[in-house]
């Protein structure tokens, strides 16, 4: 072997002269079938001979990091050069070398629990049917809390649901997000319901296991708009094999909406030259799904396999670049494509490769395909898993806990406060429900939460006093908090009503006619005042604002001036209800009125930087709700606003996101449009879950009854005719 490696007899001396020449040999073979270049053949070589002095030297034939470590010490003493890179360079290659004669001893790293994890997995894959992914990413979740009780000083079999909330506000602690802890907390009560079958914990303590509420498509589109998608492809640099595999790869992502797993598993034998097919193994699905090969993917892998890709015997498709020369690494794709997408200034959130999944669906429903024709796209088995992607959204038993014995009692207000932390650590807000829980703390006084009465609990929620909707506001909020102290065994039972009186009437809101919106407008002229002289036109604007695109009045007063993408009309709409922002597109006369305001806000000493407030006061600061409201009532007052005979509210400035609700859909109907079909885009455009909560804002009025009613009368009248 070292013959065929150097040419000079001295050197070929010293190689073949040296200690275990036979077991370098065999490795430096291996290596070059493998694929490496003569340049990591020689340095592998140089340093392979300074392993077999040093080892030869230790009659050790033996190895673990420490004693690695301890030659690779040696190996660097009295070198040039910096130490630390001479000894991670030594162990780097010896490393593999040590693996491959069986002389490396792997640290041993304890796990107690690893049979039951075993037969934790073997249930998953036989009884359940999870793909690998799954089985893979669940018992990781079950080994990291398992982990953590040993770390903790838990016991499987004494674990509690406080336990868990402690474990959950650890991952929050540590950044995790919500929805990451949303897939643990699933996979721990899939495995805790496993336990508890085999007697390895308590029985339905998966039922105590909470984790935070995850609304469905609750972030903006985390996809790349196709344009600049098309110019990275279009910029990526083939002069390189990197840039030339990585258009390859790009290209298979972004067009035919590929995971990065199916693309690491693509085969030679995958595409089809003769019959331009692609065969794709899809991941969760199990299945292979043919797509057509078009022209410019087909002569992009060809030429990634004519010109780049290494001669080897594996079969994937895509393999890496420098030996050995394996499947192309999850990793590396993702790197691949971050790396393109930041470097022509991509706008999106997201970077890695399911980020051009987004974009491959965006550009499907741009070109006015169906939810069924992208899913079959993307290899979806129904149309939910593709309003994940499509961003749209049509319309659409714990038991009996009593409390432990030795748990020692706990206040009412250490309870509140528990329920406030866990809550939180559940990545929700929680900022107004405190307030409910101190007043209710305030009431009953600083008692043991064992010792709360039904009478007390009556007398805070109204006692015998007419029902308002605040009743059933602080009746759900007390729910929710003895549910939690009833499966943490805190308390024994619930000291809530059994029976809650029936719902109040829906509450109809005021609908501002045209007329009525026009008088308010000019009566905002009430709000002069010397203070602050630009008040009496911001809250012109701001109802202008609130009325034409339907925002919440607290979105409104959040909106920065980074958020005011005024020369491209839209508004970013950040921290809202349901965890769910979104892009509102803004109208030319409310665009013009915004501009105007904007150039006059300038003309005031408030702060101009981007995270400044678009509605700000005299001081700069974001205007207080409160205070928005007084302004408001001022404004009714003076233009002579009254309720409704028998509504038992004033109009209230909310009021104006359901009269553009209504408007909206009454001018769909003057205009003929399918109102059914143009529903969902409402449904988004007002940030709403589901068409649900869009109907509480479409209350009857005279006018749209009637267009209703003609729309009915049309569609009867057409189909007599068919008839």
């Amino acid at each position: 072997m070292f013959e065929h490696l150097f040419k000079s007899e001295r050197a070929l001396a010293r190689h073949r002269d040296a200690p275990l020449a036979e077991e370098r040999a065999r490795y430096i073979q291996h290596c070059i079938e493998r694929g490496s270049t003569p340049l990591t053949v020689e340095l592998k070589c140089r340093e392979l001979l300074w392993a077999a002095r040093l080892i030869q030297e230790e009659h050790r034939f033996s190895f673990n990091k420490e004693r690695l470590q301890a030659v690779a010490v040696r190996r660097s003493a009295g070198q040039r050069g910096d130490p630390s890179r001479i000894q991670e360079r030594f162990e780097n290659i010896v490393r593999p070398w040590l693996r491959y004669l069986g002389w490396w001893e792997p640290p041993i790293v304890p796990d107690p629990w690893r049979e039951e994890r075993e037969a934790y997995c073997i249930w998953m894959s036989s009884d359940r049917g999870f793909c690998d992914s799954t089985i893979s990413n669940w018992d990781r979740c079950a080994r990291r809390f398992l982990i953590w009780c040993n770390n903790t000083g838990h016991s499987l079999r004494d674990l509690e649901a406080s336990d868990f909330d402690s474990y959950i506000a650890h991952l929050a602690a540590g950044g995790c997000s919500r929805r990451s802890i949303r897939n643990v907390v699933k996979a721990l009560r899939s495995f805790v319901r496993f336990a508890g079958g085999r007697g390895w914990c308590r029985k339905h303590l998966a039922e105590g296991i909470e984790g935070p509420r995850v609304y469905s498509d609750e972030s903006l589109p985390m996809g790349p708009p196709w344009p600049d998608v098309e110019r990275m492809i279009r910029s990526v640099d083939t002069d390189r094999p990197r840039g030339v595999r990585g258009r390859a790869i790009l290209m298979l992502l972004a067009i035919y909406g590929l995971r990065a797993g199916e693309v690491r598993q693509l085969r030679l034998e995958d595409v089809d030259w003769e019959r331009d097919l692609l065969y794709v193994r899809r991941v969760k699905r199990r299945k292979v799904q043919p797509y057509p090969l078009i022209a410019p993917v087909g002569a992009a892998i060809a030429r990634y396999l004519r010109e780049i890709r290494p001669p080897s015997k594996r079969r994937e498709l895509f393999l890496g670049l420098n030996s050995p020369h394996g499947p192309v690494s999850q990793g590396a794709i993702h790197h691949i494509v971050a790396a393109e997408l930041k470097r022509v200034g991509a706008r999106t959130t997201r970077f890695g490769p399911h980020s051009l999944r987004h974009a491959c669906a965006g550009r499907l429903v741009s070109e006015g395909l169906s939810l069924k024709e992208i899913g079959d796209h993307l290899g979806h088995r129904g149309v939910s898993a593709t309003r994940v992607y499509a961003k749209v959204q049509p319309c659409s038993s714990p038991g009996s806990c009593c409390v432990r014995s030795g748990r020692a009692a706990m206040k009412l207000l250490e309870l509140v406060n528990t329920y406030v932390d866990f809550k939180r650590s559940l990545g929700m807000r929680f900022a107004t429900q405190p307030r409910v829980f101190r007043r209710f703390c305030r009431v009953l006084g600083d008692i043991d939460a064992r010792d709360v009465t039904p009478q007390a609990v009556r007398a805070f929620l109204g006692g015998d006093k007419a029902l308002t909707n605040t009743w059933f506001l602080n009746y759900r909020l007390l729910r929710g908090l003895f549910s939690f102290a009833i499966s943490r065994g805190l308390v024994g039972r619930s000291p809530l009503p059994e029976l809650t009186p029936s719902p109040l009437p829906a509450f109809r809101p005021h609908i501002y006619s045209t007329s009525e919106l026009s008088a308010l407008l000019r009566a905002t002229s009430v709000l002069k005042s010397c203070r602050n002289p630009l008040q009496p036109f911001a809250f012109r604007v701001l109802l202008l604002t609130l009325y034409s695109t339907g925002m919440r009045v607290g979105e409104a007063l959040r909106l920065s001036l980074r958020d005011a993408d005024l020369h491209d009309r839209l508004f970013t709409v950040r921290d809202t209800k349901f965890f769910k922002p979104r892009l509102v597109p803004l109208g030319p006369r409310l665009t013009a009125e915004l501009v105007a305001f904007r150039k006059r806000r300038c003309t005031f000493p408030t702060p101009h930087l981007e995270g400044s407030t678009f509605f700000a006061s005299s001081t700069g600061e974001a205007l207080p709700y409160q205070h928005v409201i007084t302004l408001f009532q001022r404004v009714c007052s003076a233009a002579g606003l009254r309720r409704d005979e028998g509504s038992s509210y004033p109009p209230r400035l909310h009021d104006l996101r359901h009269t553009a609700a209504v408007h909206r859909i009454i001018a769909w109907y003057r205009d003929g449009a399918d109102v059914q079909r143009l529903l969902p885009q409402l449904v988004t455009y007002l940030g709403h879950k589901d068409l649900r909560g869009t109907q509480h804002y479409l209350s009857m009025t005279p006018e749209l009854m009637e267009l209703a009613g003609l729309r009915f009368e049309n569609y009867a009248e057409v189909e007599g005719r068919h008839a």
